[in-house]
């Protein structure tokens, strides 16, 4: 048997190794293996502690190309290392019957599987690798991780965009990845499947021209870290999320996907991300069977469809202290199909539909934002709990808050100004309190519908919801046409609000009763007031 050695040098032709699986065979545990640059037709296996195995020259290419099975196979005891340096791996598998549509289902994680990089355990370190799926026929993984614990370092993992393939399939293990490559692939750039304990940190990575997703968080509970990337240019979305998974994803510039970021029965948080130039909406939360909870704080949001989207009825998004979630070509941020959101100390504006756009019985706490001159209403909302607290509403094209049917809904302690309207209200009921209402285009405050029946899109007649407010405490002033406007069937209350240099204060043309003269005496304006005569209307 030939003794094994601490340094051993693979240079064909003129070296005592003719391939890198004879010095594997031939090194001791710990050993250093210094390979020339070259082309390598032999897969490498290992399955001893401690190797090294580097390319000789920084410059010069070691290249080690096969057809079947993987280029490096790494097998060890949970605790042993392994570290391989400056290869260039390039697959050539022939063509096989596998579809691309299920070729993952269909993956049996053993030794013998076509990719380029296949671990099933030990603590292994990658570096300066490039790892090229370009000439393959069928469908793989360039970098298979099925246990372990892997440091990838400044690495490139390439696909070709025309047969599936995954830059990196993370299953059960460990993984740590900074400053790499992976682009090009049909199917998508990483795919963690990962226990609930591992630990996963991608880092200042490049992850672009995917077909399928840049990134997918696949695992219940499991809390991956996507910090400091480059996420662009993927066909679907750039970050998914699904299935319970909680990552965390900071600090990345999310651009050019079809979706930014999207969320599916998941709990992820995003924070001091920039989500930007997206085909479709920057950050998409949605339900199917499961609950999710997300949190979207610190971003910038912008030139995307809508900003940020939230649905359904057991999905809840926490939307706080955005710098900018603005120039997206329809809301800012969309609540729709039953969803729940809180959004705090956000900057809203100029977006080209709604700032806020509330849809379909969803409920809302919206306070302390900054929302203003967003094309459409700054806010608009439907049916459902909403409390409209402490915000800036102001220099909408249309009005500061629309609401249409709302169903306990309090507007209080905002600014609500050079807006259209400031506040219109169709049925439903409302309550506005203390605000501060003026300087709006046409009314600072309207109010109408009510009883009479509504024609709905086939033309089907049916019952309207009653109109009723509650109108205290607010200043209302220097609005171009009315301060307060009651119309239609609405009743209610108005009572302890300031009116004044508006051309009318206050215009009363509702069917329904107010005590006209409890209004005369518990609010103060000054000027032109249109209030009903006395035998309108009856006192109940």
């Amino acid at each position: 048997m030939e003794p094994s050695e601490d340094f051993l040098l693979v240079a064909p032709g003129i070296g005592k190794y003719r391939n890198i699986q004879e010095a594997v065979n031939a090194a001791s545990p710990g050993s250093r293996i210094v390979v020339c640059p070259g082309l390598y037709t032999r897969s490498v296996e290992i399955k001893k502690p401690g190797l090294t195995l580097e390319a000789k020259e920084t410059n010069g290419e070691v290249q080690l190309s096969t057809s079947k099975g993987p280029l490096i196979s790494v097998s060890l005891a949970s605790k042993e290392t392994c570290t391989i340096k400056g290869f260039k791996l390039i697959h050539k598998a022939p063509g096989r019957l596998v579809s691309d549509k299920h070729w993952l289902e269909e993956l049996s994680y053993d030794q013998d599987m076509d990719c380029g990089v296949w671990i099933e355990n030990g603590s292994v370190t990658l570096e300066d690798c490039q790892i090229s799926l370009g000439t393959i026929k069928n469908p793989m993984p360039g970098v298979l991780i099925s246990n372990g614990e892997v440091f990838l370092n400044y690495c490139e993992i390439k696909g070709n965009q025309n047969v599936a393939s995954i830059g990196i399939l993370c299953k059960d293990a460990n993984l740590n990845m900074h400053s790499c490559k992976v682009h090009k692939h049909k199917d998508s750039g990483v795919v963690l499947k990962n226990q609930t304990e591992s630990s996963i940190c991608i880092a200042q990575c490049i992850i672009a021209d995917n077909m399928n997703y840049g990134v997918l968080c696949d695992t219940p509970e499991s809390v991956p870290v996507l910090q400091h990337n480059k996420i662009m240019q993927n066909q679907r979305a750039g970050i998914i999320v699904t299935k319970g998974n909680q990552a965390k994803v900071k600090e990345n510039e999310i651009k050019y996907n079809e979706v930014g970021v999207q969320a599916v029965d998941s709990s992820p948080v995003l924070i001091k991300n920039k989500i930007r130039c997206n085909f479709g909406n920057g950050v998409e939360v949605t339900t199917d069977v499961g609950g999710a909870f997300v949190k979207i704080s610190g971003n910038q949001i912008y030139e995307n469809e809508n900003g940020i989207t939230v649905k359904g009825d057991m999905c809840k998004a926490l939307i706080e202290n955005n710098s900018f979630i603005g120039n997206n070509r329809k809301s800012g941020i969309m609540v729709d199909d039953s969803a729940q959101a809180e959004i705090r100390g956000n900057e809203i504006l100029e977006n080209v539909w709604q700032g806020i756009l509330l849809v379909t019985d969803t409920s809302a706490v919206i306070e302390k934002n900054r929302i203003y001159g967003n094309l459409r209403a700054n806010i608009a909302g439907g049916r459902g709990p909403l409390s409209i607290s402490e915000n800036r509403i102001y220099k909408g094209r249309c009005e500061g808050v629309f609401l249409f049917e709302p169903n306990d809904c309090k507007i209080y302690s905002n600014e609500i100004y050079e807006n259209n309207d400031g506040i219109l209200v169709v049925d439903g009921t409302t309550e506005v309190l203390g605000n501060s209402i003026h300087d709006n285009k046409r009314t600072g405050a309207t109010f109408a519908g009510g009883k009479e029946p509504k024609k709905d899109k086939e033309g089907n007649f049916y019952e309207r919801v009653e109109a009723s407010v509650l109108l205290e405490d607010n200043e209302v002033y220097r609005n171009t046409e009315v301060g307060i406007n009651i119309r239609d069937w609405v009743k209610g209350q108005i009572k302890g609000n300031r009116a004044f240099e508006n051309p009318i204060q206050i215009c009363i043309l509702s069917q329904a009763q107010f005590d006209i003269s409890s209004i005369k005496k518990s609010n103060e304006w000054t000027g032109e007031v249109q209030l009903p005569l006395p035998n309108y209307c009856e006192i109940v």
